[in-house]
């Protein structure tokens, strides 16, 4: 990234701090972010009408997700939660986007 670029991200991104069992975003809730996983673990899940769990994936210390849920401008589609203490990343829907259009790199990586 650019100088300019990555002073923009600096400037918008937060990290928060979750518990190991804390629920770091909902599903169904909106895509605002672009998440990644700082320090820690963290999964991916769903639970069913029914109430049967599926993980879909464990996310490790520095992985992103979520990107596809902001591309769509959908709801999160599934839950987040902290397997371990863990530091989280957030990159505000409006940076990632700015991002994409004025980064080849980032929207290539992506």
């Amino acid at each position: 990234m650019t100088q300019e670029q990555l002073a923009r991200v600096q400037k918008d991104a937060f990290q928060r701090s979750f518990s190991a069992g804390a629920l770091v975003c909902h599903r169904g809730a909106p895509a605002d972010h672009w998440i990644g996983v700082i320090e820690g673990l963290v999964k991916v899940d769903t639970v069913s009408k029914g109430g049967r769990a599926t993980t879909f994936a464990g996310v490790p210390t520095g992985s992103w997700f979520g990107e596809g849920a902001l591309l769509k401008d959908e709801p999160r589609p599934y839950s987040v939660v902290a397997l371990r203490d863990s530091e989280v990343g957030f990159i505000p829907c409006s940076t990632f986007e700015w991002l994409l259009d004025n980064s080849h790199s980032f929207s290539r990586f992506v």
